[in-house]
């Protein structure tokens, strides 16, 4: 805004660009009479005081037609005529907008509800747009589908029986939870899981990690929504899938499925067959390989789904990792996870792995539960 005030007349005048032809009526209303100081619905002989040129100082306001007016400058006609008559030197005041520091917009921690992605779209937009997806991954990946075998790891004996197919969708590294029904079970089966990405347990609750093949081992554990399931069979297209690509996976996931279907020996085939003491006794007493591999395949085709949890308890029982156990602490766990201890091939591997001062070697029978 512009105000300029008549020194013949004492007349104020307001010049707004930004008003167009208002200002003009403006203009036309304030030339021929003065202007009060006040912006009251008064008539003029109540107008005691007048705008006059002592008014107008720069740093300081005015009110005209009930608004007030900073003024920060004058031209330099204006400041020499305050100089000579006034002895005022008008210095100009800074108005102009300081720039901002950008607003680093944070997002709300995740309450939980509905995925993350989604949640995330409502506070970039007021309209939320869809998660953005890999095209190209889509397309490379179209119907591409690993499948895996899983039961439940639970000590509800009703729930052991039960057996879930878990499918892992390359496309968009989701996967879903099938159960085949099975008849007079007494459990109703179907889909358990609605395709969808699921966190790993423990990851960052903003930036969570998701499960992907390289998680899928045989006996390794996937925890959903608070239920655990031991993975124990998969597809063979799982292991050609993995083979052709396994510089996009750890090298222990690769060998864990190359060892599930590995055909056994002939000779080992046969033992896990038909076991008894008398074939185990066949073996000789100091190897201890053979009893191993004998003692996978047979718990792979019982489907021992505790092997894992057997393993961890080991380790957790041994403080010094000396790789031995007292050998009721050893029984009293294998009781506890239901490991067939009174079988002749376990019973023929306990009496090799254990020494005269009644501690055993648990390590052979972690090798055996690698499969």
């Amino acid at each position: 805004h512009d105000a300029a005030c008549h020194l013949e007349s004492s007349l104020t005048m307001a010049l707004c660009a930004s008003f167009g032809k208002e200002c003009l009526r403006i203009w036309t209303s304030l030339h021929y009479e003065g202007f009060p100081l006040c912006a009251m619905e008064i008539s003029d002989p109540e107008v005691v005081e007048w705008y006059t040129p002592k008014d107008f100082n720069v740093g300081k306001h005015i009110t005209i037609l009930g608004r007030k007016f900073f003024l920060h400058d004058c031209d330099e006609f204006t400041r020499n005529y305050y100089l000579h008559n006034c002895g005022i030197s008008f210095q100009p005041v800074d108005v102009s907008k300081k720039e901002q520091e950008p607003i680093k917009q944070t997002l709300p921690p995740y309450n939980g509800y509905g995925l993350l992605e989604d949640t995330v779209q409502n506070c970039l937009s007021l309209i939320p747009q869809p998660p953005k997806k890999d095209v190209m991954k889509m397309l490379e990946n179209d119907h591409k589908v690993l499948r895996y075998s899983a039961v439940m790891d639970t000590l509800n004996p009703i729930d052991k029986s039960r057996r879930f197919i878990i499918s892992f969708f390359l496309s968009d590294d989701t996967f879903n939870i099938y159960e085949p029904q099975i008849r007079n079970s007494g459990i109703i089966g179907g889909k358990f899981l609605e395709r969808s990405r699921i966190a790993k347990p423990g990851s960052d609750v903003d930036n969570p990690s998701y499960y992907g093949p390289a998680d899928f081992t045989i006996g390794s554990v996937v925890e959903v929504l608070g239920k655990r399931f031991i993975l124990v069979d998969a597809d063979e297209y799982v292991l050609n899938y993995l083979k052709k690509h396994e510089d996009k996976f750890p090298l222990e996931v690769v060998d864990s499925l190359q060892r599930h279907f590995k055909p056994p020996q002939p000779e080992i085939a046969e033992l896990v067959r038909e076991p008894s003491a008398e074939t185990a006794r066949q073996l000789e007493t100091d190897d201890l390989e053979t009893l191993i591999a004998l003692l996978r395949e047979h718990l792979k085709k019982h489907h021992y789904v505790n092997n894992m949890c057997l393993r961890e308890a080991f380790l957790h029982r041994d403080k010094c990792a000396s790789g031995y156990l007292n050998m009721e602490d050893f029984l009293t766990i294998c009781k506890h996870y239901h490991f067939p201890i009174n079988n002749p091939i376990v019973a023929k591997l306990i009496s090799l792995s254990s020494d005269e001062i009644n501690k055993i070697n648990y390590i052979n029978f972690i090798k055996a539960f690698t499969y």
